[in-house]
């Protein structure tokens, strides 16, 4: 059986527009991204951590953090809040290039992807 990490690992920042947006990005092969829920101190961190290792066996796990959470950027949206999600997200895969990805969310990271 694998071993948990705990420890949530060192991540990174791109640039979309105005924001920076936080990720950690693990493994290699298909990317699968993980987006979060939306509840108080919630971080793909927070919500996926614990399978994340397990994922990243056989996958680059990307774990994103969306605006207003975790250590993405606090700015204000300019436009309506899922649409303004998923266009910050999509521009964070672009300037990471990631083209095409899986993705495994919970609560508002689904209305994000979707």
């Amino acid at each position: 059986m694998r071993d948990i990490q705990l420890t949530e690992p060192e991540g990174k920042q791109v640039q979309v527009g105005d924001h920076l947006i936080h990720y950690i990005d693990m493994g290699s092969g298909r990317p699968t991204i993980f987006l979060h829920g939306g509840g108080p101190g919630c971080s793909s961190w927070t919500d996926f951590g614990t399978v994340a290792a397990t994922f990243a066996q056989d996958r680059r796990v990307l774990l994103m953090d969306m605006l207003h959470y975790g250590r993405s950027s606090k700015e204000p949206f300019r436009a309506p809040r899922w649409s303004y999600h998923a266009q910050v997200i999509g521009g964070a895969l672009d300037a990471i290039g990631i083209e095409q990805a899986d993705f495994v969310c919970n609560s508002i990271g689904g209305s994000t992807a979707i």
